[in-house]
């Protein structure tokens, strides 16, 4: 499928939660599939992580609908507390630390069992945002 055919159904889908929920979203979702700084981000971080096999990412649309959602929701509604649990690589906490980050207010916190891979998230959000970001890992 070609970025512009993922970009109309992940932007069909958003309209579809925009209206259930009543919140604004279609803006911020069109905001981050145009963002190439994101997918730029990533790549540099995964870029040396062994066992992933996409190094390069090239389209915002590869973070997938869930993510993308995820990010129109925290920027559209501009929360000051999320709290995740699960992380595993860290891509979903990315793409809610960057709507964050572009909100200029809110905090992440993220809880998660030990990897089964044996790895902590690849993404080093500490490095990119001035926005606190707690994690917890426990077993």
């Amino acid at each position: 499928m070609r970025p512009s055919d993922r970009n109309d159904f992940i932007l069909k889908q958003i309209s579809r939660v925009e209206n259930f929920t009543e919140t604004p979203l279609l803006n911020t979702a069109k905001e981050i599939l145009h963002d190439s700084a994101i997918t730029q981000h990533i790549s540099i971080m995964v870029s040396n992580v062994g066992g992933f096999r996409k190094k390069d990412w090239n389209y915002s649309c590869e973070l997938g609908l869930y993510r993308i959602t995820l990010f129109s929701l925290a920027r559209s509604l501009k929360p000051n507390l999320i709290v995740e649990t699960g992380v595993l690589h860290g891509f979903t906490s990315l793409s809610m630390l960057w709507a964050l980050k572009k909100n200029r207010l809110g905090k992440l916190i993220s809880i998660d069992l030990p990897s089964p891979f044996g790895t902590p998230p690849p993404i080093k959000m500490d490095i990119w945002t001035p926005y606190p970001w707690g994690v917890k890992v426990g077993g």
